[in-house]
């Protein structure tokens, strides 16, 4: 008796399934984040993070880019709109739309050294990548020795 219904209804559990397993058409998401990334203390720095997508150019309605530090967002950008938690942060909507992904610090500082996350979402695709930002400073050391009652002083940058 259950046997017909059970028959009739196999075609098109194996549509269904064989739907979900066919290669998915949309977009590719690939991201790159060298690391690490050098800069000196109080100059501007891009720390890059880039994609690549299938079909370029992004859709600005897709696309949705998230930068992290010490687990906190510290800059987003989404619908073409950026939004950073410091001025001294920035990201260029229109190159991000065309794969550029990189944050700008301006006046880098040594606090700002650490682990970053590039993170970009397009659509139901998402990937992350981790850069560390080293930050060197001009290391200023004043040495006194007193040799023999004569006062020596050295001094590095």
């Amino acid at each position: 008796m259950g046997g017909t219904r059970d028959a009739a209804k196999l075609p098109r559990v194996l549509t269904i399934l064989c739907l979900f397993l066919l290669p998915q058409t949309g977009s590719v998401l690939e991201v790159t984040a060298p690391s690490p990334h050098v800069a000196q203390k109080g100059s501007d720095t891009l720390i890059p993070c880039t994609f690549r997508i299938d079909p370029f150019p992004a859709d600005p309605k897709l696309l949705n880019i998230k930068w992290h530090f010490n687990w906190k967002i510290r800059l987003s950008c989404t619908d073409s709109e950026v939004s950073a938690t410091d001025p001294r942060f920035s990201l260029d909507p229109n190159s991000a739309l065309l794969g550029e992904a990189s944050m700008s610090v301006s006046n880098a500082q040594i606090s700002d050294g650490g682990t970053y996350s590039c993170s970009v979402t397009y659509g139901t695709e998402w990937q992350e990548k981790e850069i560390r930002l080293e930050i060197q400073g001009t290391n200023i050391l004043r040495l006194h020795f007193i040799l023999g009652g004569h006062k020596i002083q050295g001094g590095g940058d």
